[in-house]
Order: structure tokens, then C-alpha cells, then sequence
């Protein structure tokens, strides 16, 4: 596939790690390394696949599918029902029909909290498509979007992820960024959208936080893994292998053709590097790729 702007091919270059972050919220158990096989090799995937984690992963990966085509298209909007199609896809339970309005009053847990959207009606569906039909052009505008659709539960089921993709489409589409949800930062990602649908914070700090922590608009900027300290153990067995091997950190990245700025912030456990490039290193350090996903 042609991408028509570098957004939306970083994007597609993310999509794995995108699944990964957004299965972890839902509570899927999967390790990258699994859900990368699983995404990859879906038919080949060794786990049970009439479960509902494995099943998870596979929708996502639909989502994300389709959310990458529509953002390519030559449309600067997306229509009701390429928002509803969406939902519809990353539905995850037969028992609850996706991809149209809700007619049910569902409760929202968020731990032992528990929030109810607003009553729905025939007005309020009135009211939730003609909203959604609205093209948002704006940053804010398309992350107030975001927050309307999982306060106002427009959905059946699934509205996080849908409210995720419909973002990312339309982030994608002015070539502004996407929305990435570094899981180091996942608590605050979850408090906001509690706030903000409790009334505790007005839509505009919602929008702040998001826009400060999670739309990513550089390829560098995303993956970042803190608490240095707890990798000290690893780093040190990594600089030894180089010793041992005899080979720098220019001459490994050269080796496994990667920028050696970003080789080393890998090294140094400051962004996590892709299954591929981690096997590459340890094929040639002689140690355990896993090391990276530890």
C-alpha cells in the first residue's frame, strides 16, 4: 500500500505495538512477542483460538487495518457509517450486536467505580449521529470527538477502541500524529477519561493531557520505558556481550542496520526495539532477545 502522507506509514510501521498497548487496557495477557505472532501469523499462532484474548488481538488487528484505509483515503472526513463499520469490527462478544447506537443503558466499571452514561433514546441517537456526522478538522475538535464517544457510551460495547481508531483516522488524515498509549503512562490515560466523565475536569484539560502525553507526531518519540534502574542488571549483561564479542555499538547497529542514536537507546532500555531487530541483536551478542521484553 502507497501511503499518501508519513503519518499514516509511521503509523503502519507502529500498528503492532499500537495492538499490543490497546489488548493490554482491554486485559488481554499476551506479551508483545505473542501478540506480534498472533498478528503475523495468525493461522500459524499457537493459542487457542475461540478464546476471547486471541480473538481481541485478531479484531484489533482488523481495526487497525481498516482504520490505516480509511485514513489513506483521498477524504478529509469520515462518514457515520465508517465510525459504525469500525465498531463493528472490533466487536468482541456474539451476544451484542456492534456497529449500531446503543439501545441499552450499560454501566461502566472502572475498578471498583462504576459510571452511567445517559439514558439513551430515540433523541439521543438522533443527537449521537448527527454529532458524529460532524467533519472535525481541529486537534481539539477531534479529541473532544474522542472523549463524546466513551462518555456518552454511543456504542453497544467497544466504544474505547472505537473512540481510539476514530482518532487515529482522523489525526492520520491531516497528517497531525496518532494516538499512542504508552502503557507506562496508562494510569493517567484511565484517570482522565474518568474525570472528565465524572465532571471533575472540564473537556478542555482532557484534551491538555492527551495532547501533552499521547499523540505521537515523530517516530522517536513513542516507546519510551522508564525507571532506568530497574534495568541495570540487563544493561550490564549487554555491554559485556559487546566486550565479549568484541563489537561496539556503531558496529552493531551497522550490523543489523539500524540508526546507532536509537540503537543505543535500546541498549539502554529508553525505547523497545521490534522482535526483529531484537533477535538480530541477540543472534549476533549470543544472548536472549527476550532480554528487551522482560
Amino acid at each position: 500500500m502507497k501511503f499518501r502522507n508519513e503519518k499514516i506509514e509511521m503509523a503502519h510501521s507502529c500498528m503492532i505495538q499500537s495492538i499490543y498497548e490497546v489488548s493490554k487496557i482491554e486485559g488481554v495477557p499476551f506479551t508483545f512477542p505473542q501478540t506480534e505472532q498472533i498478528v503475523l501469523k495468525e493461522h500459524d499462532a499457537k493459542f487457542e483460538r475461540n478464546s476471547i484474548d486471541f480473538d481481541t488481538v485478531i479484531r484489533l488487528k482488523r481495526g487497525y487495518e481498516m482504520c490505516l484505509r480509511l485514513a489513506n483515503d483521498e477524504d478529509n472526513f469520515i462518514t457515520f457509517n465508517d465510525i459504525a463499520s469500525l465498531n463493528q469490527v472490533i466487536g468482541q462478544y456474539a451476544y451484542i450486536s456492534y456497529g449500531v447506537l446503543r439501545t441499552t443503558q450499560p454501566a461502566v466499571r472502572y475498578g471498583e467505580n462504576v459510571y452511567n452514561p445517559p439514558e439513551e433514546s430515540d433523541t439521543k441517537r438522533s443527537e449521537w449521529k448527527k454529532y458524529l456526522t460532524i467533519t472535525k478538522t481541529s486537534i481539539d475538535s477531534i479529541l473532544e470527538q474522542f472523549f463524546y464517544i466513551i462518555k456518552e457510551q454511543c456504542f453497544n460495547d467497544g466504544n474505547k477502541r472505537t473512540a481510539i481508531l476514530v482518532t487515529n483516522v482522523l489525526l492520520l488524515k491531516r497528517n497531525i500524529g496518532f494516538l499512542e498509549l504508552d502503557l507506562n503512562k496508562i494510569n493517567l490515560f484511565s484517570e482522565t477519561i474518568f474525570k472528565y466523565d465524572h465532571n471533575i475536569i472540564t473537556i478542555k484539560e482532557a484534551i491538555k493531557v492527551i495532547k501533552d502525553n499521547f499523540i505521537v507526531s515523530n517516530i522517536h518519540d513513542r516507546r519510551t520505558i522508564p525507571h532506568f534502574d530497574e534495568h541495570k542488571e540487563q544493561i550490564h549483561e549487554l555491554e559485556e556481550s559487546l566486550r565479549t564479542n568484541n563489537i561496539t555499538k556503531n558496529q552493531l547497529a551497522k550490523m543489523v542496520g539500524y540508526d546507532p542514536s536509537n540503537l543505543n537507546k535500546i541498549l539502554s532500555f529508553k525505547i523497545q526495539p521490534s522482535v526483529r531487530i531484537a533477535k538480530l541483536i541477540g543472534d549476533i551478542l549470543k544472548i536472549d532477545w527476550k532480554i528487551f521484553f522482560d
